[in-house]
């Protein structure tokens, strides 16, 4: 099955259920496409989870957080549960190993408690998960875990 529409366009290989998408080139299209939908599904994951537990819960997606020195962070999702309980998650959906110091060195200018700042990777194993988190500053949780590390939390 083809379909072409504009510049975006699929193909459907119905025998394999694979499909082959060209995307706009709008901005707002790629950046959905390269990562931004982890950071929905984590954010919207999580508003569930904290709806179905009734918590209360304030909460922020691509917060810009400025230091006095100038130095500006972006942060994915970030929630104050129970106004008491911080809780920073960053979405990984591609490399992000070349990343993880400069995690470590925010979660400390946030003075977050390591089990508060999460690097959420996909496709990352359980073992890897507690390797990484046992090795770094942050833990490592992957789209499936995240949900029971928030549980601990609270």
């Amino acid at each position: 099955m083809r379909s072409k529409r504009g510049n975006q366009k699929y193909f459907y290989q119905k025998k394999d259920k694979i499909i082959h998408l060209t995307i706009q080139a709008s901005p707002t299209i790629k950046n959905f496409f390269t990562g931004e939908w982890m950071e929905w599904y984590v954010f919207i994951k999580s508003l569930e989870y904290f709806r179905d537990k009734q918590l209360s819960i304030s909460c922020l997606r691509s917060l810009i957080v400025t230091f006095p020195n100038e130095d500006a962070h972006e942060l994915d999702v970030f929630f104050l549960i129970n106004n008491s309980i911080p809780l920073c998650i960053e979405c990984k959906t591609g490399e992000f190993r070349q990343d993880i110091e400069k995690y470590s060195k925010l979660r400390k200018r946030l003075h977050l408690d390591k089990t508060q700042f999460l690097l959420c990777v996909i496709g990352l194993s359980q073992e890897q998960a507690q390797g990484l988190t046992a090795m770094y500053d942050v833990t490592f949780v992957n789209e499936s875990t995240f949900l029971q590390h928030v549980e601990k939390l609270l």
